[in-house]
């Protein structure tokens, strides 16, 4: 009887760390799959699941955490789409609720490289701030990866920094390079962080985008065929980066 009640006493305590696990494997892939086929509806889907369980337990760091990923990688697309209207409430409740969390529970490289690329997507609103904005931003991507070498998200953000910032603000298209390449390796050495994730399959696509720039055109189509590979289903390499690549020779 007594390992009876052990058993029992041992799935309650851990049938919340389940639902959160469940809750966040859902929100995920939902979210991944918005990514791969350039979805707003499923990107938002996966992202309600995040915040319904967000609701559920408002302390749950890692839960908060995830939401404020799939809120940030939702910022990106709708800002390259230009479908979904104003951002800039939304980068700021996303700014908020991230340094809520790391008042909470102190900087960490995964935060500081959220908040510097949640800071890059500010500046695409808010141009003219740039001067201002622009040293911020590069303050946090540089922490993130000084933190933690062996966090492929810092790396990605600061190969987005390298491939997006102009040269005069530290723009350098072969530290991209190297930065998305760093972030994959990184990726590809720990499956469980490139599961659903579509950050990997981003620093896949614009490494193949940086050796275009760089003109090592070769180089580009072995990593659009690379990505694609890894997901098939993959929409915007797949109907537009590689067959424009292959269009103009």
């Amino acid at each position: 009887m007594k390992s009876y009640l052990s058993l029992i006493f041992s799935f309650l305590l851990s049938f919340p760390l389940y639902a959160q696990n469940a809750a966040i494997n859902k929100g995920k892939a939902t979210a991944y799959q918005g990514y791969i086929a350039g979805n707003e509806s499923q990107w938002s889907a996966g992202i309600s699941t995040l915040k319904s369980a967000l609701q559920n337990d408002p302390d749950n760091r890692q839960l908060a955490y995830e939401y404020l990923v799939a809120e940030y990688g939702k910022i990106g697309f709708c800002n390259t789409t230009g479908d979904c209207g104003d951002l800039v409430d939304l980068i700021e409740d996303s700014q908020k609720l991230l340094k809520k969390l790391m008042k909470e529970e102190g900087n960490s490289s995964k935060y500081s490289a959220l908040m510097g690329g949640l800071i890059a997507m500010e500046i695409e609103q808010k141009p003219a701030q740039m001067m201002f904005l622009g040293p911020k931003c590069s303050s946090y991507i540089s922490e993130s990866v000084d933190m933690d070498t062996k966090n492929p998200t810092a790396w990605v953000e600061k190969g987005n920094l390298k491939y997006h910032a102009p040269r005069l603000f530290g723009g350098d298209m072969e530290e991209a390079i190297e930065c998305f390449q760093k972030a994959i390796s990184l990726y590809e050495a720990n499956p469980s962080l490139k599961a659903n994730s579509w950050q990997y399959l981003h620093a896949l696509a614009w490494l193949g985008k940086a050796y275009e720039e760089e003109d090592e055109y070769g180089k580009a189509k072995q990593t659009y065929e690379k990505t694609l590979r890894v997901e098939p289903n993959f929409l915007w390499v797949k109907n537009e980066l590689l067959p424009d690549l292959l269009k103009n020779g």
